[in-house]
């Protein structure tokens, strides 16, 4: 068969397997199995695939029915206009993490010298922020070694390997002790709980890291610590986002008593997604005395 005969067979067996986005799921992985883009293999719609090809692609078509993240069989996640590498054992990102990002940016009315991103995970939030800012020095922490590994590749490759630096610990206990005092910190941290965990796709419960995910009885444990330690590492002009569940606001309210300007953004889905807090008494530099 050639490529758009591949991609036409492909698509009902993947519609079929509860794929969401067959069409797309189909291309995808038949770009990355000859090695080439999705436009090409309409270009070049004629090419027929060679045997070695078509097992290939056949095979990653299985493991895509079967339930493996698309993701892990291209090693490719887009985020923020760029790619991304990832893999099994760590987290995938999400579009809805954009908001994140865009909100840390927004925050920057001052020449920020230092951003804390925790729970960094393939580094993509850290590496965004480090482009976007080239002032910025960034410190990202993740407790998985193999987290650490991806995100210095991605942050090699999209190079700002310079002025990011990653630590493999959990949470704060990973910094020097006399590192503090960041003007910014960001973090998309675990935050499903135990009853909404049992409930996820099987394509996300059971090829995620579990430690990305979970986070106690009502999935807050994570982010109370990491509220629990922001005043020692935010400086006085710091801003905190966490990206939070849907159905997390009222109670992140009440996580977040004594800090100022708490604040909600919702993702494009209009589902609440990011919390803005600063610390008692911070005002931004520049601002009106």
């Amino acid at each position: 068969m050639n490529l758009v005969e591949s991609v036409k067979k492909a698509e009902p067996y993947l519609a079929r397997h509860g794929v969401s986005s067959p069409r797309l799921n189909a291309e995808l992985l038949l770009a990355h199995t000859i090695d080439c883009s999705r436009l090409d293999i309409y270009t070049n719609f004629d090419r027929p695939l060679s045997v070695e090809e078509s097992d290939a692609f056949r095979d990653l078509l299985v493991q895509r029915a079967s339930g493996t993240p698309l993701q892990h069989l291209t090693g490719r996640a887009g985020f923020y206009g760029s790619d991304f590498d990832v893999g099994p054992g760590v987290f995938i990102p999400r579009p809805e993490t954009e908001i994140l990002v865009e909100k840390a940016l927004e925050a920057v009315d001052i020449e920020v010298l230092s951003v804390l991103d925790l729970c960094t995970g393939c580094g993509n939030v850290a590496v965004a922020l480090a482009e976007r800012l080239p002032s910025a020095r960034v410190t990202a922490v993740d407790s998985s070694e193999k987290a650490v590994a991806v995100a210095k590749r991605n942050a090699d490759r999209h190079g700002v390997i310079d002025r990011v630096d990653f630590l493999c610990g959990d949470l704060y206990t990973a910094l020097p002790a006399t590192t503090g005092g960041f003007d910014l910190l960001v973090a998309n941290p675990p935050y499903v709980s135990e009853s909404e965990y049992a409930r996820l796709p099987c394509e996300v419960r059971d090829h995620e890291p579990r430690e990305a995910l979970l986070a106690g009885v009502d999935g807050l444990d994570v982010i109370r610590r990491i509220v629990d330690g922001a005043r020692d590492a935010l400086g006085g002009r710091g801003t905190m986002l966490l990206e939070i569940g849907e159905s997390q606001w009222e109670a992140v309210q009440v996580v977040l008593a004594g800090f100022d300007e708490v604040t909600l953004f919702h993702d494009l889905n209009s589902r609440p997604r990011v919390v803005s807090a600063r610390l008692p008494g911070a005002r931004r530099e520049g601002a009106g005395s």
